[in-house]
């Protein structure tokens, strides 16, 4: 069996994922010479989306696949905290997250080596020195994509990184993941996996509650305007048309939190 079908399966082992991984970073790499490391990183994730269109054909995903503006977003977004460190180690950080993400229950075995390299990395999303680094490391990506740096207080949203990721093991069940935190809260300590993912969650879940209220402001008197500003071409036909009854019962805010919600959760359809 190819690699590549290895990766796809439900049954993946964590050494697969990170060859796989690996060789998708090396493509990224020769395909785009004078990139800097976010965007490796991204195109990375890009190739392993485009790789799992070909394999797989799962009905929940049909509508998405086309997205290449959203999943190129998504993917920058996934890759931020990650871009900040040189090759290798910024490949061997979302290789191990990339393990978390499929098969979280394998990626015990890899806690201490990725604790230990996230730890100063939100350390400076903490203290807001992330901003500076990451301006220094990647203004290619900055300039070329416009990369908005959200950088929100986690533990002000925690409560909404948290519902996100019982959002995500409810997704897709045979993760496990319910399994790993549950195992995460008997210890009494939220892994950096756990923190990285709410992390990325929460930055994602901010940044389209603002895009969303931006063109309701905006928009007030065009439905089809709003929705475009709106970026409702980054969800299915049926979740555009569940988010607009839910803006005529529920109103804007709900609506909003609805869309940041749904996109939020299609970044885990990358891995």
């Amino acid at each position: 069996m190819s690699l590549k079908r290895k990766y796809y399966r439900v049954k993946v082992h964590a050494e697969d994922i990170i060859q796989y991984l690996n060789i998708k970073y090396s493509e990224a790499r020769k395909s785009e010479p004078n990139g800097d490391e976010h965007q490796h990183l991204a195109n990375t994730l890009l190739l392993v989306v485009e790789g799992k269109r070909n394999v797989m054909s799962a009905e929940r995903e049909l509508g998405l696949w086309d997205k290449r503006t959203m999943w190129n977003s998504l993917a920058l977004n996934e890759t931020m905290l990650f871009s900040v460190l040189a090759y290798p180690e910024s490949i061997r950080l979302l290789c191990l997250y990339a393990v978390y993400k499929k098969i979280p229950m394998e990626s015990f075995q890899y806690k201490e080596e990725f604790n230990r390299t996230m730890t100063p990395i939100l350390g400076m999303y903490d203290k807001r020195t992330f901003e500076k680094v990451y301006n220094t490391r990647n203004a290619r990506t900055l300039r070329i994509n416009e990369t908005e740096l959200v950088l929100p207080n986690i533990q002000e949203m925690m409560a909404d990184g948290l519902e996100l990721i019982r959002m995500e093991a409810l997704d897709m069940p045979n993760k496990n993941l319910n399994r790993y935190l549950d195992e995460e809260m008997l210890s009494g300590d939220l892994s950096m996996f756990t923190r990285t993912n709410i992390n990325n969650k929460v930055r994602c879940f901010r940044s389209r509650i603002d895009i969303v209220k931006k063109a309701l402001v905006c928009h007030s008197d065009s439905i089809e305007k709003m929705m475009e500003q709106a970026n409702f071409e980054d969800m299915t036909e049926l979740d555009q048309i569940q988010a607009l009854g839910i803006l005529a019962r529920d109103g804007e805010d709900v609506m909003a939190r609805y869309i940041a919600r749904t996109v939020t959760l299609n970044a885990d359809l990358l891995y």
